[in-house]
């Protein structure tokens, strides 16, 4: 089953600057909360790479009674989608950008025929930056012998604005007459009785948490596979054989919950590798997780060498440099005057 969320869309972004990660988000009709995408994988040709920003005209969506929040929560449409990309581009005519991916929900399109479709520059290079002299000269415009430039502010003498006064009963407790005078009986009842212990229900819930996080009722991921996949050795299969299974195991893991992030010094052959020799035999996950509403997230970069080297080097510079700052300190020079406590 495909679902189509074309007519309840007014805009979004799809970026796809770092290889292997679409992200991103929809702006949906009539609701404030955008529907987010984490998809792994890359988008077509035309747009890899690439960070596009689009929207509906105005106009287009002004005359749509469609509640796209109603919607999305009546067909239980994940608001966070994980998955895998499908066809990401403006080079499917009639469309001017289409848009599909597979995630918990199966299958969803979104073809749009007339976005505003902006192309986002990530890096803005200056080609001609100031030198230091310039530079000194253009704070010299704002700074007189070193000092902070002024700032003054003039009394408003516009007849229409009311000049605000204090009230004239004022008390220590609310000095500017901001809260009712019946504020704590109308936070009385509202709170309602009070119970000692929570309610069956949320008991339930706060159980299926703990099972969740302490793995008390794991599966093996091999065993969401219904009916189970036949995946052959890595070594035995070309890279069209290779990335077909990959995005098939990793849309399986999607209709579960299961995220598998891959970084960008992995390829679709790393990654069917290691869920086939590692990931999928030895991990488990919670049978449950679209009901309890919990996402499981693997990541490639836990796993990669290259990623591991660019956080020792991250986190080594940033060692050394704390360590330089705590020599540059003299303790005998500091006196308890210094000491705020």
């Amino acid at each position: 089953m495909t679902l189509h969320l074309t007519e309840y869309i007014r805009g979004g972004e799809i970026i796809n600057s770092r290889k292997n990660s679409v992200h991103g988000y929809l702006s949906l009709l009539g609701s404030d909360r955008p529907l987010v995408l984490q998809l792994t994988g890359n988008c077509s040709a035309d747009l890899a790479g690439r960070h596009i920003r689009f929207e509906i005209p105005s106009d287009s969506d002004s005359d749509s009674d469609a509640s796209a929040e109603e919607y999305v929560d009546g067909l239980q449409i994940a608001w966070n989608q994980i998955g895998v990309p499908g066809q990401m581009t403006t080079e499917k005519p009639p469309s001017a950008l289409y848009l599909e991916w597979y995630g918990q929900n199966g299958h969803i399109v979104i073809d749009l025929q007339n976005p505003g479709v902006e192309f986002v520059i990530e890096d803005v290079i200056v080609e001609d930056p100031p030198t230091l002299d310039e530079a000194d000269e253009i704070d010299d415009d704002f700074s007189d012998e070193g000092q902070s430039p002024s700032v003054s502010f003039e009394q408003a003498t516009d007849p229409e604005i009311e000049t605000w006064e204090p009230a004239q009963e004022e008390s220590e407790e609310d000095p500017f007459g901001l809260f009712s005078p019946n504020l704590d009986s109308t936070l009385r009842e509202s709170q309602g009785t009070w119970r000692p212990e929570p309610d069956d229900e949320t008991l339930a819930q706060w159980k299926e948490w703990d099972e969740v996080f302490d793995g008390s009722k794991d599966v093996p991921l091999s065993s969401l596979f219904d009916p189970p996949l036949q995946l052959p050795p890595e070594q035995s299969l070309d890279d069209e054989r290779i990335f077909e299974l990959f995005n098939t195991i990793l849309k399986e893991l999607a209709r579960h919950n299961v995220a598998f992030h891959m970084c960008e010094h992995f390829t679709p052959r790393a990654g069917y590798a290691l869920l086939v020799n590692q990931i999928l035999p030895e991990y488990g996950t919670h049978p449950e997780l679209p009901r309890i509403g919990y996402t499981m997230n693997l990541d490639t970069s836990e796993f990669c060498d290259e990623c591991a080297a660019a956080f020792d080097r991250e986190f080594g510079e940033t060692t050394t440099d704390l360590d330089s700052l705590d020599d540059n300190i003299d303790p005998d020079s500091i006196s308890d005057d210094d000491v705020p406590f």
